[in-house]
């Protein structure tokens, strides 16, 4: 980074011909920030209460929304539910941030959705390519899925009975990703883990595998079942 002059017609100049590159710049005489920079490399803690009126900058949506899905009020993130899967060329529910680390742990706290309606945090990369876990109601009760996506239509690859949760209820959703594996667990109200899926397949998530240039995004994603 070299600094630019203008000349007298209005041309910008940065060095003047015949000058070498220089390895090495003074720094300007500026005040230090005292803004806190969220770290981009190395190991890092990251957290979001959602207290701020607007989203962070490094958080994104799919596509662009041409609906109003998504509120933040009172400490919290509420999503509206859509009927648009992941595999589909529309704008989910769905919020995200960049995965900026092949081994990482990853939390979030939701309330249990109504009938009709699944909740939880999605890893994706392609339409074709993700991971999805959630709860959800069925006939017999909640239950805990892992839904996947690999080179092709989705299919839910692990489900598991949540016994005695009710609407409402906060859940917790944890996930252990330890390079090529990912696992995934819900911790119910009164305190029971649930081991939705283990050392799955982590590497349908790289641009090696499923091409692509955005890299791995996840966050929390809602949808009205169909």
């Amino acid at each position: 980074m070299l600094p630019i002059s203008w000349t007298e017609d209005g041309w910008p100049m940065i060095l003047e011909q015949g000058i070498k590159i220089p390895w090495q710049m003074k720094k300007p005489n500026l005040p230090a920030s005292t803004k806190q920079i969220l770290p981009t490399t190395g190991n890092f803690t990251w957290k979001d209460d959602f207290d701020n009126p607007k989203l962070g900058y490094e958080c994104m949506y799919l596509r662009t929304p041409n609906d109003k899905w998504l509120d933040l009020s009172g400490g919290t993130l509420k999503i509206s539910p859509k009927p648009v899967s992941l595999d589909e060329l529309e704008n989910p529910s769905f919020i995200s941030r960049r995965q900026q680390h092949a081994t990482f742990d990853a939390a979030t706290s939701f309330e249990a959705p109504a009938a009709g309606t699944s909740a939880g945090v999605a890893s994706f990369i392609r339409e074709d390519y993700y991971f999805y876990c959630g709860i959800r109601q069925t006939e017999d009760g909640y239950e805990a899925f892992l839904e996947k996506a690999e080179n092709g239509l989705a299919k839910v690859v692990a489900s598991h009975p949540i016994a005695n949760l009710k609407a409402g209820q906060n859940v917790k959703l944890s996930i252990v990703t330890d390079n090529a594996e990912v696992s995934y667990y819900i911790e119910t109200p009164d305190g029971k883990t649930i081991t939705v899926a283990e050392n799955e397949d982590a590497t349908i998530l790289s641009t090696t595998r499923a091409w692509g240039f955005i890299g791995a995004m996840m966050g929390p994603y809602a949808r009205l079942e169909q």
